[in-house]
């Protein structure tokens, strides 16, 4: 099925098939994971699962920004796959119920669209059935590290009520899968048959027992506690030209700092599935030490952002000393436009976003000049952000 009666697009465009390539770069570095695993090769497992999150994560963001709904639900499965791989049956557990029942779908005015779950009838997708074996594997996984190992008999009498009915959940949802598979005459059969022929062995899995153990090799990323927030409009990273995504630009150019210097850096894209929208950007913008505004006529227009990001920016410049760093991407009315927001102890305040110091000048916004001139534009405020952050700006 293509995405294209969930999301309004028809044929495949770029963003299409780069999501399409991202997926597949997930599921063969996630079966490669699984090869290794097999023949007892640890440290090219961990490489291989850092390439499917990778992947997935990449995959994800281009379906939430344009409406895959198809690879979005796809890619889920695959992350839950990836989680359980990790040892992480929670956020297994969560990616499935997202891409089988909850779907996505963000307040309208953060202008990205809706995406539904297989589950729902418009959308009729036959995925159910791996979602289904997921939350099998999910609870089976759960009661292994409850017991402490991959292996039991349930006609042990070594083992809490809770494990064993975790077990019994697992044994019936397999036994459902299969026979859903059977029915719809499903090449991956074999896969839920094989499943239930180790639990009567007495294998519960091969996952690892300790989530916190499995996480250990996880890249440092766009923190929980951020000291930099981004704001952006989406139709400002979605273009068919990597050179023309501005807040992928910018994350390249931060990810050094990320990585050597601890920087701690947020945008939305970093948000979970199931997170709830306002508040965890509140949060994040109430914890911020620096803003970066990616200014060009989207940003100026976005509703959500005139009315919700950037009054609390401004309120916390004004009041805690935020520092609030313009970039220019495009030409815009940068330079007449007001901000309005209210002020705990001097009331409504007005603010022209152009009193800020931008990184560039209007006569020079990032999509007039050339490559190199880009990168010099980045390169400074980083290190400016950085400054910021280390106490070190004036």
């Amino acid at each position: 099925m293509s995405n294209g009666p969930l999301t309004g697009h028809s044929g495949y465009d770029a963003r299409q098939i780069q999501c399409w390539i991202e997926l597949l770069r997930a599921r063969i570095a996630l079966a490669t994971a699984r090869s290794r695993l097999a023949d007892g090769e640890r440290a090219p497992v961990e490489a291989s699962l850092e390439a499917t999150g990778a992947a997935v994560e990449e995959g994800l963001r281009i379906a939430r920004e344009v409406g895959y709904g198809i690879y979005h639900i796809d890619l889920l499965l695959e992350r839950a796959a990836w989680h359980l791989m990790r040892g992480d049956f929670r956020a297994a557990t969560a990616d499935v119920k997202t891409a089988l029942q909850d779907g996505v779908h963000p307040p309208t005015e953060s202008g990205l669209p809706t995406l539904i779950a297989a589950t729902d009838e418009e959308c009729n997708y036959a995925c159910i059935a791996q979602g289904t074996q997921l939350l099998a594997e999910a609870l089976l996984l759960q009661a292994a590290q409850l017991l402490g190992s991959q292996s039991f008999l349930l006609e042990s009498s070594d083992a809490s009520p809770e494990a064993r009915r975790l077990i019994e959940r697992a044994k019936a949802k397999l036994e459902e899968c299969a026979r859903f598979r059977k029915a719809i005459e499903d090449p991956r059969l074999g896969e839920t048959e094989q499943a239930l022929e180790a639990l009567r062995g007495g294998i519960l899995t091969r996952h690892p027992l300790s989530a916190t153990t499995a996480q250990q090799t996880e890249a440092p990323a766009e923190s929980a506690a951020a000291s930099i927030f981004i704001s952006y409009a989406h139709l400002d990273n979605q273009s068919a030209d990597p050179q023309r995504r501005w807040l992928d630009r910018l994350l390249e150019h931060l990810t050094p700092l990320i990585r050597q210097e601890g920087l701690a850096v947020w945008s939305d894209r970093r948000m979970k599935t199931g997170d709830r929208w306002h508040e965890e950007i509140r949060r994040q913008l109430q914890r911020a030490k620096a803003a970066v505004l990616l200014i060009s006529p989207a940003f100026l227009a976005s509703e959500y952002i005139a009315s919700d990001e950037l009054p609390m920016l401004l309120k916390k410049a004004h009041g805690e000393g935020l520092k609030i760093m313009p970039v220019l991407i495009s030409p815009s009315l940068f330079q007449r436009v007001r901000f309005r927001y209210d002020h705990p102890t001097d009331g409504p305040q007005e603010y022209l976003l152009s009193s800020l110091q931008a990184a560039n000048t209007p006569s020079e916004t990032l999509s007039e000049l050339d490559e190199a001139g880009q990168n010099r534009v980045f390169v400074k405020l980083a290190e400016d952000l950085l400054d910021i952050v280390q106490g070190r700006a004036p």
